[in-house]
């Protein structure tokens, strides 16, 4: 209880000491410093705020978070907030001098909650945003593509637009700014992801859009296309002879001849043959072909059937294309009167004149045991043995039907061997086993085998073999001779 204090009671403020004017000291500064710190704990509340876009939002978007009043840099520390998706995660955003920090998000479809928080800082309160709600979709992206780029007036050109990923509806369009008509449009779905027209454009430059409505959470989507479209000043096309020359007679060697074209777009086709003296002797029309490749065969005969005189011939073709543009273009075919003549060769070879053998075991390939002058005698062994002829035919147009290897020769030991011509088509003719193989012997005389000339010369070089097996017997034979048949043909 405080009361008054007697006159005795003064000594209580008399210092008693220095020491005690000291401490007494002491206790004034610590409350001073006590008060001081109870002043610097005054802080500054801030207020959070978040703006996210409104709508749904495809792919990545932008937000935006409001720290108020706008904390300042301090100690070479720059403020943030923290933003946050569906409570979880966050990275900081650095606030400007306003107090302001963009971020830019991107989220997995579907909806969510965005919070920016603010930590605060020295002498400035930490605060949180209300939550933010944002609605994700799924981005599209649309194609647009042209056939035909540049193309001409009178070319068809298809104008193809998709839209992608799969989508649940909505419609895709394209639009022609060059008369902003919509040149095509139709419902996009899980069945159906793409829109195309066909059709002729009018000259100048078509700049195209394909748009993509969008549906429920797929978004929409644009593409842009410019389409040029050239004047058709002329035809486009091109045009040929088969054969600059050929040979009527019936003989399968160049009997006709095409007079043939490319059309680049549709035209009217007439083809005029003329005679080496200049007169008309044949008018084909062929009348409106579309794009794509044409071709009239000429048999250079009469009407009777009787082949034509022999010379050079004019081939006029004119093109009309469906602007009228006319193309006119001249070639020259020689008719022959020549004819393929047949004529059957033989080359002959003695046994001895072998271009390859093969001895893989205990057999033998000899000259000097054969029983004929300029032979050959082959024993297997145990392994089997193999010899081959190598003939080079004359130089002609055509060979065949047929080619013939033929042996003559016997086996002393009463055992049938194998002949072969070479067969083109499985390996090299240095292995016996691409070549076509028959059974021969034993007794003596011709053994023949015969095959396709297509297959068994190759160019003008054909082969036979004797192949002497052993397949648990012992075999030989000797050859005297062999000899290649065939058929060859020039013109005359």
């Amino acid at each position: 209880m405080l009361g008054s204090r007697s006159r005795g009671d003064a000594s209580l403020f008399a210092p008693r000491s220095i020491l005690g004017m000291a401490a007494l000291g002491v206790v004034f500064a610590l409350l001073g410093a006590l008060l001081g710190a109870a002043t610097a704990s005054a802080t500054t509340a801030t207020v959070t705020t978040i703006d996210v876009p409104s709508g749904t939002q495809y792919g990545a978007f932008d937000v935006t978070a409001h720290v108020r009043p706008a904390p300042q840099p301090e100690g070479g520390f720059t403020p943030a907030v923290w933003v946050q998706v569906d409570g979880m995660g966050g990275h900081p955003a650095p606030l400007d001098a306003n107090g302001d920090a963009a971020d830019q998000l991107s989220l997995s479809p579907g909806s969510h909650t965005v919070v920016a928080s603010f930590a605060g800082f020295s002498d400035w309160d930490a605060s949180a945003s209300d939550p933010a709600d944002v609605h994700v979709g799924i981005g599209t992206t649309t194609t647009l593509g042209s056939s035909r780029e540049p193309a001409l007036s009178t070319e068809p050109v298809t104008i193809t637009a998709s839209v992608s990923p799969t989508v649940s509806g909505g419609t895709l369009s394209i639009v022609d700014a060059f008369d902003g008509t919509t040149i095509a449009s139709a419902a996009v779905d899980a069945g159906t992801s793409s829109v195309a027209v066909t059709r002729t454009f009018a000259a100048g430059s078509h700049d195209l859009t394909a748009s993509y409505t969008g549906d429920g959470d797929f978004g929409p989507s644009t593409a842009h296309l410019t389409q040029t479209i050239q004047a058709d000043t002329g035809v486009n096309a091109t045009t040929g002879v088969q054969l600059t020359t050929f040979y009527p007679y019936k003989d399968g060697y160049r009997d006709t001849d095409d007079i043939r074209g490319s059309l680049h777009e549709p035209a009217s086709v007439a083809i005029r043959i003329y005679s080496p003296t200049n007169a008309l002797i044949k008018s084909i029309n062929l009348g409106p072909r579309p794009n794509g490749n044409y071709a009239f065969t000429w048999t250079g005969r009469g009407a009777s059937g009787a082949m034509l005189a022999a010379g050079k011939y004019r081939v006029v073709q004119r093109l009309t294309d469906t602007a009228e543009n006319v193309r006119t273009t001249t070639h020259y075919i020689t008719l022959s009167h020549k004819k393929l003549v047949w004529t059957t060769s033989t080359i002959n070879m003695t046994g001895s004149q072998f271009w390859a053998a093969a001895d893989s075991g205990n057999g033998y390939v000899s000259t000097s045991r054969s029983a004929y002058s300029g032979g050959v005698k082959l024993s297997s062994g145990t392994a089997g043995v193999a010899v081959a002829y190598r003939f080079t035919v004359r130089a002609a147009l055509r060979y065949g039907p047929t080619v013939t290897f033929r042996v003559l020769g016997k086996s002393p030991t009463g055992t049938a061997v194998s002949q072969g011509l070479w067969n083109r088509a499985y390996c090299s003719p240095q292995y016996v086993g691409c070549y076509d193989l028959k059974s021969m012997g034993p007794g003596y005389g011709w053994w023949s085998i015969s095959a396709s000339a297509g297959l068994h010369l190759d160019g003008r070089t054909g082969y036979g073999a004797v192949a002497v097996p052993y397949d648990g017997k012992a075999r030989t034979f000797d050859i005297a001779k062999v000899r290649l048949v065939y058929r060859w043909a020039v013109l005359s």
